[in-house]
């Protein structure tokens, strides 16, 4: 018998119960994968007709794959042409924010987000 796996009798009645480690949903495992690579995946932006990863410009032509499931819907707060904070949630999730549930007296502004 290993350590993963424990067998009880009781009653002539023989049960196996085996511990995993893996998520039961396929979304749990969609989740665990976007939160450990979220940070190392470059956003690509669309800026006045033009698409950039970073500061390169990406060529129209390009394909990519996108996860629909995971698109992401809130507000971002702007400083200086640079986003200091953001207030996303999945659309799958029902995530729901209004410009109204946010501080008065700072920008923000909706933003949406689809993972390629």
């Amino acid at each position: 018998m290993t350590s993963e796996t424990e067998t009880k009798i009781e009653r002539n009645i023989i049960t196996t119960e085996t511990e995993t480690k893996l998520p039961a949903r396929l979304e749990d495992v969609a989740d665990v994968m976007l939160a450990a690579t979220a940070s190392s995946n470059p956003l690509l932006r669309f800026v006045k007709g033009e698409y950039f990863i970073g500061e390169d410009e990406i060529e129209v032509g390009h394909e990519y794959i996108a996860y629909p499931f995971d698109a992401m819907i809130g507000f971002a707060r702007w400083e200086d042409d640079v986003v200091v904070e953001q207030r996303l949630g999945r659309i799958a999730d029902r995530f729901q924010l209004e410009r109204e549930d946010l501080p008065t007296d700072q920008e923000w502004k909706p933003q949406r987000a689809l993972p390629l």
